[in-house]
C-alpha cells in the first residue's frame, strides 16, 4: 500500500481561496470524468455542486512528489446540505428515480435521525482511473475506498448512512455481500443521469467480518491521511 496515499478533500467551498485546495480539486475532477466517462461514455457529467461540500477521499499515486488520485468516492452529510440549502442527494435520486415508497421510507429514515440531532450521510460517485482497472491495484484501490469510507463514518462518529449500487458494475452486490440492506422490500430505480441505468439504494446494517477486518488494516494509513481543506462544522 506504500505506493498509495490517502488525500480527504473536505468541504473545498470553505477553503477554496487556498491554491492546495484548488489543484486537489481539479486532480479530483478529471479522475472522475475519466473514470465515468470510461465506463458510461462522453455525455456523462460526474462532477456537481456536491463536490464542494462533501469529503471526498482520494487514493493517490505519489508520481514524482505529487499526489494524483486514482481511485476515490464521496460522502455528503444531510446537515451540510441542509446548511447550504441542497437538496439530500440519494432522496432526489430514488423519487426522480421512480420509486416514490422507497423516497417516503428514506424520508422517514432522514426524519427519524434528525430529531435525535444525529446525522447521516450519502457515499457515491466512486470511481477508478482506467489505467488502474483491471491489474493487480485494482482489488486493493476497491478494498481501500470502501475501508476509508467506513473509517470516515467511525470518525465522524455517524453511524447512518445510504449508498447506491448499480446493476451494471455489480456493486449492489459488493455492497450487499459487506453488510448493507435495500431501504425496502422493493428498493430498485433508474439513474436519469447515467442513461437510466438500474440501481438499488441500501442502507447501513451490520457489517460484515471481513470488511471490519480489512479496516484494521487500513487504520494505520487512516491515520496518517493528509487532509486538504478545513473541517469546519456547520450549523445543523
Amino acid at each position: 500500500m506504500s505506493k498509495f496515499e490517502l488525500v480527504v478533500l473536505e468541504t473545498p467551498c470553505q477553503s477554496w481561496e487556498n491554491k492546495e485546495t484548488q489543484a486537489m480539486f481539479t486532480k479530483m475532477a478529471l479522475m472522475k470524468i475519466k473514470g465515468y466517462q470510461y465506463e458510461y461514455g462522453p455525455r456523462v457529467l460526474p462532477v456537481d455542486d456536491y463536490d464542494f461540500i462533501g469529503a471526498n477521499l482520494l487514493i493517490c499515486e505519489n508520481i514524482g512528489g505529487e499526489l494524483i488520485p486514482v481511485s476515490g468516492t464521496k460522502i455528503v452529510k444531510y446537515s451540510h446540505c441542509r446548511y447550504y440549502n441542497r437538496k439530500f442527494p440519494p432522496v432526489e435520486l430514488v423519487g426522480s428515480g421512480g420509486n416514490n415508497q422507497c423516497q417516503a421510507a428514506m424520508l422517514n429514515i432522514v426524519d427519524e435521525v434528525s430529531a435525535t440531532q444525529k446525522d447521516i450521510t450519502y457515499a457515491y460517485a466512486w470511481t477508478t482511473v482506467p489505467e488502474f482497472r483491471k491489474t493487480m491495484y485494482s482489488s486493493l484501490l476497491r478494498k481501500m475506498v470502501i475501508g476509508f469510507w467506513i473509517l470516515y463514518q467511525f470518525n465522524e462518529k455517524i453511524k447512518d448512512f445510504f449508498v447506491s449500487g448499480t446493476l451494471k458494475i455489480k456493486t449492489d452486490k459488493f455492497f450487499l455481500d459487506m453488510g448493507c440492506v435495500p431501504v425496502t422490500d422493493n428498493s430498485y430505480y433508474y439513474l436519469k443521469g447515467i442513461y437510466n441505468e438500474k440501481a438499488l439504494m441500501m442502507k447501513n446494517s451490520t457489517f460484515s467480518d471481513a470488511i471490519l477486518k480489512d479496516i484494521e488494516e487500513l487504520r494505520p494509513m487512516w491515520n496518517n491521511r493528509i487532509i486538504v481543506g478545513t473541517h469546519r462544522p456547520v450549523l445543523q
